[in-house]
């Protein structure tokens, strides 16, 4: 469905017409809140990987102190056996290799954690962003709908006016207007206006002059 623009239309939108455009913005939106939710489960998970890598690297510094307990038990048994001194100092040697892997991979998983966060941010904001010009845009053409309506208001009371001075009679070199106003009359923007003779203004009915206008009783 398309939102409908009153300066498109020519005049003033319908209630429906209205209910139709939110309803319109509201399923963009709709459209639009999935993505933001995939995303947000996106950086959960990633967020998570960070926490079990930091938890990954925090077991694999356990190891390394386990390892550095063990070398030292080693070397106090050097004494006994040179040889498992030296099996001991390999194996530590490979523990502190499996922990610099581990604190490394801990690393880049925080890396990708705080990339996919921005990554989402920038998707929120530019999400954001789209529904606000859409919001912006209805807000103008309906502006622009109602200069038009005031416009056409304004042309219709001059019509008005002119049918209404079409009343006047003529008798030869005599012209003559009835002396009492039975209906509603306004008199436009930037109109003067004219009667003759006394005049009475009916019950219930008014005359309004509008401005930059004058009425004359002669």
């Amino acid at each position: 469905m398309t939102i409908t623009y009153r300066l498109v239309k020519g005049y003033r939108l319908t209630n429906a017409e209205v209910d139709d455009n939110f309803r319109t913005i509201n399923d963009q939106y709709a459209l639009v809140s999935p993505a933001i939710a995939t995303i947000d489960g996106k950086v959960g998970e990633a967020n998570a990987s960070a926490f079990n890598a930091a938890n990954s690297a925090s077991s694999a510094s356990s190891s390394a102190a386990t390892a550095s307990n063990a070398e030292a038990t080693a070397q106090d048994q050097a004494a006994a056996s040179a040889a498992s001194a030296t099996a001991a100092s390999v194996s530590a040697g490979d523990a502190d290799a499996s922990a610099t892997a581990s604190a490394d991979s801990a690393t880049a998983s925080a890396d990708s954690a705080t990339a996919s966060a921005d990554s989402a941010t920038a998707s929120a904001d530019s999400a954001t962003a789209a529904y606000a010009r859409e919001v912006a845009a209805t807000a103008q053409a309906n502006r622009a709908a109602d200069e038009a309506d005031d416009s056409a208001n304004s042309a219709a009371q001059a019509a008005a006016f002119a049918e209404a001075a079409g009343t006047a009679a003529n008798i030869g070199p005599i012209s003559m207007n009835s002396n009492t106003i039975t209906e509603n009359l306004t008199i436009p923007p930037n109109y003067n206006a004219m009667s003759v003779g006394k005049m009475v203004i009916a019950d219930g009915k008014k005359v309004t002059i509008s401005d930059n206008s004058r009425w004359s009783i002669v």
